[in-house]
């Protein structure tokens, strides 16, 4: 909701405030620099390990130095379908059996996750296709001549 100077609300955005009559829109508006600054500051919550940081460092935290980031074993690429926290990775890596598959356990593998790729590129270009809703017709009349 909007609000004038005197916060009067506004319905719809535009125009007047109704006991003040001063004029309020969106291109009149500014921004509150120090509130933009104070919100900036608080701190929040790792979506892993539920600390609390501030915001500046949150992103790189994530990323790089959470220890309970969702991360993927380095075997990913030749089937290891192993996804866990980061400090599960080393234990799994080296306990993981596909460094020691032979090349047609491989093969398979890789022609399961190809024919998996398949499947799921047909499935987003049949979803992809417009809805019916939004599909329009323009009606075309025959003028007798």
């Amino acid at each position: 909701m909007i609000t004038c100077l005197n916060w009067c609300p506004v319905e719809g955005g535009t125009g007047y405030g109704p006991k003040c009559r001063c004029e309020i829109s969106k291109s009149l508006c500014c921004r509150n620099l120090t509130v933009e600054k104070a919100v900036s500051e608080l701190p929040l919550e790792c979506g892993f390990c539920m600390w609390q940081f501030p915001r500046s460092l949150l992103e790189r935290h994530q990323k790089e130095e959470c220890q309970d980031r969702v991360t993927r074993c380095k075997y990913k690429q030749i089937g290891c379908p192993w996804q866990g926290p980061y400090h599960k990775l080393t234990i799994h890596e080296a306990e993981c059996t596909h460094p020691a598959k032979t090349g047609n356990e491989l093969m398979e593998i890789l022609d399961e996750m190809d024919q998996t790729h398949k499947e799921m590129q047909l499935y987003n270009s049949i979803f992809g296709l417009p809805s019916f809703e939004k599909i329009g017709y323009i009606g075309v009349a025959a003028m007798p001549s």
